[in-house]
């Protein structure tokens, strides 16, 4: 009986160490698209500007405001 436990204590520790892996893989991923977005955001903002010039007049300036920094 006591073997059968180790065999499942040895399967969740390698289930364990799997997910961990992957989240290491996800947090790795959304560093990269958070460093990305900030490298980007300031010539987005530009175009943004750029073009709400030539859009109607009925779009409130409030929503015309730059995008969000995700520093925190």
């Amino acid at each position: 009986m006591s073997e059968k436990i180790l065999e499942s204590l040895k399967r969740i520790e390698n289930r364990l160490e799997e997910i961990d892996r992957k989240c290491e893989d996800v947090t790795t991923h959304a560093n990269f698209v958070q460093s990305v977005y900030e490298t980007i955001r300031a010539p987005l903002d530009f175009i943004t500007g750029y073009v709400s010039t030539y859009m109607p007049t009925a779009i409130e300036d409030s929503d015309r405001s730059s995008l969000p920094s995700l520093k925190k």
